[in-house]
């Protein structure tokens, strides 16, 4: 079996211009049309083949601030640091993967740049009394970006996948390798956080809004080796160890989507509130982090054909958490967060087709989990189990009166708290949502053009979940897209996304924005 890429595998003077990254844009598409897929076979069944892919995105904020969350002391600098009609993204960006194959060995890498001329300026903050980063004294000027706010968002080159493979037989049964830096995603999982797969990769939050991004651009590869075996005809058995923990990417605190002044890079001080109009510095202390090693999982997969191609899946994970907990330590007089380690995943999923419409879903029972617990102004955590059900469904209509194509994709989800000997959790026992997307394509709209219109609806309706990223009853979005590609390489994208829960319920639900992008592939 042959590698294959995969897209698992994103004025005043605080208005924000768009010719700097207009102009640099305009300069590499100048280069890049001399220049054409660099796609050349070396002899011998040897390849080279290197895909870039250059985008322009820009986004604009479309809703006030409301005052119920700028009210918040500790999460409110990203949303002053924006008003209504500015731009919160103004990127270029260039990917490119570089793939060397030699018969059933090989090389692949990936690597990103990006420009964002938004935070190379000052922002719209107003507020200088509740900056925590001002009041603290890690900034001179209210209206500035952090230092880590700027290395983040403003620019960066990232090496993401680079790892080697190869593919052989022993006793004639095919053995697959790859080792390196590598996303890996089990379980079926399409919309919803806190599956399987989110066990085994840290998530890239800048990218998860930025104009034109890909599924890959979101997922963050880590260093690991992994391993499949057909064992005996359909059955495969699949392993995998990490030898590095990366935490999941978090927005800065001052940038658009950042709902925190305390968390990850750039988050220094708490604000404490003795008093009406007192507010006091509270530092930030060293982070408790996980080890590198002790991060591994195995999987058994089986498809039956009697039964129309359905595949059945179990799963074993030992992992450390990405994403962080909030602590406070009363003794040292300072905050910090940690990573919960050797938190223990069984998981299960079937994938079949029912008629023409796809089927799947998974079950994710989690052992150790860090829930917190009463009373919920002393941060503290009981490792409690947690059990993640979904359900997916997919169909494809086909053509119907003047629509070529129209896709429906639904999901939902729902999470339960096994309490183990406790009543006090601060989040709810039970939580759900779901997610559906209809997609509708008309195709040669223009001669060589085609346009995709993707409409998708986010609704939590009950409970707030104890598992880190899910489900937050009242949290809901709805966003509309223009999807047009050009002669399968030049695409571009006009887009809305509004957040219609209550600022009550949904730290978002004034961060509506509109997007465009370009993207083009060579």
């Amino acid at each position: 079996m042959k590698f294959k890429k995969s897209a698992n595998g994103l004025l005043r003077e605080t208005g924000k211009k768009l010719l700097p990254c207009i102009t640099i844009l305009a300069c590499l598409i100048a280069y890049s049309t001399n220049s054409s897929a660099f796609n050349i076979g070396l002899g011998d069944e040897s390849f080279l083949d290197i895909d870039t892919t250059l985008t322009y995105g820009a986004s604009v904020r479309m809703d006030d601030a409301k005052d119920r969350l700028l009210s918040n002391v500790n999460a409110d600098d990203g949303n002053r640091s924006f008003e209504k009609h500015d731009l919160i993204s103004n990127m270029v960006k260039i990917n490119s993967d570089i793939l060397l194959e030699h018969k059933n060995v090989g090389a692949f890498t990936r690597v990103r740049a990006f420009y964002d001329s938004v935070y190379d300026q000052k922002n719209a903050n107003d507020s200088p009394a509740t900056q925590n980063n001002f009041i603290g004294g890690s900034i001179s000027d209210h209206r500035k970006f952090t230092d880590d706010a700027k290395d983040l968002h403003r620019s960066s080159v990232d090496l993401l996948d680079a790892f080697v493979y190869g593919n052989f037989y022993i006793a004639d049964r095919q053995i697959d390798v790859r080792a390196g830096k590598q996303v890996i995603s089990w379980g079926e999982s399409l919309f919803t956080q806190g599956g399987i797969s989110s066990a085994q990769s840290p998530v890239d939050a800048r990218m998860v809004n930025s104009p034109g991004v890909e599924l890959k651009d979101v997922f963050m590869p880590v260093g690991q080796f992994y391993s499949q075996i057909d064992v005996i005809s359909n059955l495969a058995f699949a392993g995998y160890y990490q030898w590095e923990w990366e935490k999941t990417q978090l927005n800065a605190p001052g940038t658009y989507f950042s709902t925190s002044d305390l968390l990850d890079d750039g988050g220094s001080f708490l604000l404490f509130q003795p008093a009406p109009g007192m507010l006091i510095p509270i530092p930030r202390g060293l982070d408790k982090k996980p080890g590198d090693d002790g991060q591994w999982g195995i999987s058994l997969r089986y498809l039956a054909p009697e039964l129309n191609e359905t595949e059945f899946g179990l799963y074993y994970i030992n992992y450390h958490e990405k994403t962080p907990n909030f602590n406070l330590n009363m003794a040292g007089g300072n905050y910090f967060l940690s990573y919960a380690e050797d938190v223990k995943l069984y998981g299960a999923s079937v994938s079949s087709a029912v008629g023409s419409t796809n089927v799947s879903g998974e079950i994710a029972y989690r052992q150790d989990y860090p829930v917190q617990v009463l009373p919920a102004p002393l941060f503290m955590y009981d490792k409690l189990d947690i059990a993640q059900g979904l359900i997916s469904v997919m169909n494809i209509f086909g053509p119907a009166w003047f629509i070529d194509n129209t896709t429906f994709i639904a999901e939902i989800g729902m999470n339960h708290v096994i309490k183990n000997n406790t009543d006090k959790i601060v989040a709810d026992q039970d939580a759900w949502g779901y997610q559906t997307q209809i997609a509708f394509d008309f195709f040669s709209i223009l001669h060589r053009l085609d346009l995709k219109v993707p409409i998708t609806w986010k609704h939590n309706p009950n409970g707030v979940s104890a598992l880190a990223g899910t489900f937050t009853e009242g949290s809901d979005s709805i966003s509309l897209k223009f999807d047009f590609l050009y002669d399968k390489r030049i695409s571009s994208s006009l887009g809305y996304t509004a957040f219609v829960g209550s600022p009550s319920n949904q730290d978002t639900a004034d961060r509506d924005f509109a997007s465009f992008n370009i993207k083009y592939t060579f």
